[in-house]
């Protein structure tokens, strides 16, 4: 009754938008003594949880990876035609065997396309990696790593002999080994 209109919409897309109305056949925007059409821009709505996914590099290594090695962690956008503005919330954290956890500072990718941060393997065992945006996992987190041992280092492993260590001609005698790696971790598999 009072000559005001209302108008919902949803823009399917990014970009630059132009829209013309018309009320009783007169375009509002001429008569207002304005342009044709009403122009304005859609950017992204803000960045959600589900538009990351947390990825581990191990480059051409197939885990178990090998302790004392490293990957990059990587918190990527979902979608080819987004980018990360650099204000996102956007934690990482491992969480060792031993139960420590540690919060990772990372850098962001000069196409805005990703963040990572390069974290070396120091224990053997299963690690928990998580990212989370404004408090919620992003996809694929938490996700695990399995590390290993590396292979046998001769200066850390240890031979443990028999009490006597004088052996009788033709008499089998027998002496432990205990494989360790360089960095002491016990090797429990195999063996070069």
């Amino acid at each position: 009754e009072d000559g005001t209109y209302s108008m919902q919409f949803v823009v399917p897309a990014v970009g630059r938008w132009r829209m013309k109305l018309i009320v009783n056949g007169t375009n509002i925007a001429e008569a207002a003594g304005n342009q044709a059409a009403f122009e304005f821009n859609v950017a992204d709505g803000p960045m959600r949880s589900d538009g990351l996914t947390l990825y581990v590099d191990t480059g051409n290594r197939q885990p178990p990876l090998a302790c004392g090695t490293a990957s990059d962690l990587i918190v990527q956008v979902v979608d080819e035609e987004r980018q990360l503005t650099g204000k996102e919330t956007i934690s990482m954290r491992v969480t060792a065997p031993s139960g420590i956890s540690s919060m990772l500072s990372f850098t962001m990718d000069e196409s805005r396309a990703y963040v990572s941060s390069q974290y070396h393997w120091s224990e053997v065992g299963q690690f928990v990696i998580s990212a989370t945006l404004d408090g919620h996992d992003v996809r694929n987190s938490p996700a695990t790593i399995q590390v290993s041992p590396q292979t046998i280092h001769l200066a850390t492993s240890a031979i443990e002999w028999p009490t006597s260590t004088v052996c009788d001609a033709g008499t089998p005698t027998k002496f432990t080994v205990q494989a360790h790696d360089s960095r002491g971790n016990r090797v429990q598999v195999g063996g070069e």
